[in-house]
């Protein structure tokens, strides 16, 4: 089956909603959908199968201040003071059931760790989501990708389905709530060095998403590779580069869209 990748615009709220409510037993507000395909600052990247939306990612990076009290409080214990460490929240991670195991979820969040990566090769990274235990394909997606189980939060998802109406104020119609737990999962990333940063570098020239001066300046930065490492990543990443989406640390829209073959 082939598949393109796109980023999803503000005139696609209500099919993302829609979609949303598809795959997801959780709800959420419907003035999210807007602000997140409006904001800048707020990665999504979707796959398409002849027009039809079957897969999503939203993420964004941003101060923990600026982070929901929910996931504020769900990560506290683990959240770094330090001032320079990039942190990645993956807000959504969703395929439509006919289409799972396709790879389409992995293909996503490689794109998303790799957008991070490229744009913060120097730093130390974070990323962090939370999945509800009872979804055993997605934890092992995310364990395989390097993913750790950091934490048991108890009634964190409600999955009742409340009207738009009666949702705030608890009138009738509203649905008791129906909580499920929910882990918390976390993959730490060091500071590009030596050959990581090589990583880093062939991200970049995949998707060209970065600038000569910058890639010369990561080149540079790897000169304590031996020329035996810097043939052997050569090689390596010519053969199995995958033409994934890289954006700069603004997070901006992807304007191209690419085919994705997925057997």
């Amino acid at each position: 089956m082939e598949f393109h990748m796109s980023t999803p615009a503000p005139e696609h709220a209500e099919e993302i909603q829609a979609f949303c409510l598809e795959v997801f037993p959780a709800s959420y507000d419907n003035n999210w959908y807007g602000y997140m395909l409006a904001c800048d600052t707020v990665y999504k990247i979707c796959y398409r199968h002849k027009g039809q939306l079957v897969a999503l990612i939203v993420g964004q990076v941003a101060r923990r201040e600026a982070w929901n009290g929910v996931v504020q409080s769900s990560a506290e214990s683990l959240l770094s003071e330090d001032p320079q460490k990039v942190t990645a929240y993956i807000m959504l991670l969703g395929v439509q059931e006919n289409f799972r195991r396709c790879g389409l979820g992995s293909k996503l969040l490689i794109s998303f760790m790799r957008t991070v990566n490229a744009a913060w090769p120097s730093v130390p990274r974070s990323f962090y989501l939370h999945v509800a235990t009872e979804n055993a394909a997605a934890i092992e997606m995310y364990r395989r990708h390097g993913f750790r189980r950091a934490q048991l939060l108890l009634n964190y998802y409600d999955y009742s389905r409340k009207s738009n109406d009666t949702a705030a104020s608890g009138g009738a119609g509203a649905s008791p709530p129906d909580y499920h737990d929910a882990f918390l999962y976390v993959k730490e990333c060091r500071p590009a060095v030596g050959v990581e940063m090589l990583d880093s570098l062939w991200d970049c020239l995949a998707c060209t998403a970065t600038s000569a001066m910058t890639l010369a300046q990561k080149v540079i930065s790897a000169v304590l590779v031996t020329p035996a490492q810097l043939i052997f990543h050569y090689t390596k990443n010519v053969l199995s580069l995958l033409p994934l989406p890289v954006q700069k640390s603004g997070f901006g829209p992807l304007k191209a869209q690419s085919a994705t073959k997925v057997v």
